[in-house]
């Protein structure tokens, strides 16, 4: 049978190169992926932290307002601004006129 020449085996294509290639290339794509995600990630922290400084001095503001409102609208300071610069007075305070004769010498 030596003289008798078989199929001839097909060739393998040697894809170990291009192989090797494509894999470095996503290596590559993931990592310029995570180091932009790194990036977006410390922009929103740095946004989140702002906002919560923010939030914290509206919630301050807040309470001054709801504490000088309060002060502002109590009954008594209130019915005391009334009487000294409106010269009000509460509707059951009345006030009499009384008239006396006074004898002339």
């Amino acid at each position: 049978m030596p003289g008798q020449s078989g199929p001839t085996p097909i060739k393998r294509i040697d894809m170990g190169g291009l192989f090797t290639l494509i894999l470095i290339a996503l290596l590559g794509l993931t990592f310029i992926a995570k180091v932009l995600l790194q990036h977006q990630i410390r922009d929103l922290e740095a946004d989140y932290y702002e906002r919560l400084a923010q939030h914290s001095e509206l919630r301050e503001a807040w309470g001054q307002m709801m504490l000088e409102s309060a002060h502002l609208t109590a009954p008594l300071l209130v019915e005391q601004q009334a009487r000294s610069q409106l010269n009000m007075r509460k509707p059951q305070e009345r006030q009499y006129l009384v008239l006396t004769e006074e004898n002339e010498p």
